[in-house]
């Protein structure tokens, strides 16, 4: 009760009363599926299936960081214009599309397709994470933004930390219930851990008609 009626709470669950705020919130829980779940898996991939070292293993994500940067100009003007509503609708159906490919990879699909598909993944996350990290803030008092900024990154971590669970709990049990006697099996895991993350991650889409929509203005 401290929490929602005092105004020196640490975390003022008040802030929840803005339906955009409230919308962020379950958007950064939802979006480490989109984000650390998806992460997670490619590495492993790599070097369970490819025998790639960790090196190439991490150079390998270079292109999805090139494309969050690249894109963040570009996503700031259309947050402006447009609102985070549409932004984040975008970002996610994106990053679900991005995602989906990693399903059917195999050993020996060529880097340039999965350097392409990561560089537009990452368009897709740095929309989501722009667009709501923006609307976090809109309509909360100036005397508020310490604490909602607060909340925002625990809830960041809340999800991140969840979407590495639920990715490492849907690989692991389909390892432990299926003897693995060849490559394609070990792949057979990594492919469902790809359509979980790519599934859940496209429920961001019901959270953010929450958020603000610059259109109806």
């Amino acid at each position: 009760m401290y929490a929602l009626k005092k105004t020196d709470a640490v975390l003022p669950l008040r802030l929840f009363s803005h339906r955009n705020y409230s919308g962020a919130m379950i958007i950064n829980l939802l979006a480490g599926f989109v984000t650390t779940g998806p992460i997670l898996l490619l590495p492993l991939y790599l070097q369970d299936v490819r025998h790639d070292s960790i090196l190439i293993a991490s150079l390998a994500l270079i292109p999805q960081s090139i494309g969050m940067l690249v894109s963040r100009g570009l996503i700031g003007k259309m947050i402006d214009n447009i609102g985070a509503k549409w932004v984040v609708i975008v970002g996610t159906i994106l990053t679900f599309l991005t995602t989906i490919p990693f399903a059917y990879v195999t050993a020996t699909t060529n880097y340039l397709s999965i350097g392409i598909i990561l560089f537009i993944r990452g368009i897709g996350g740095a929309a989501i994470k722009s667009a709501v990290q923006a609307d976090t803030f809109v309509g909360i008092a100036k005397k508020e933004s310490a604490a909602s900024s607060l909340e925002s990154k625990l809830f960041e971590q809340l999800g991140n930390a969840l979407g590495v669970a639920v990715v490492a709990t849907v690989v692991s049990s389909y390892l432990a219930s299926n003897k693995i006697v060849e490559k394609a099996q070990l792949l057979d895991a990594y492919h469902l851990g790809f359509f979980v993350t790519a599934g859940l991650g496209f429920l961001i889409i019901l959270p953010s008609f929450m958020l603000t929509d610059r259109t109806k203005a």
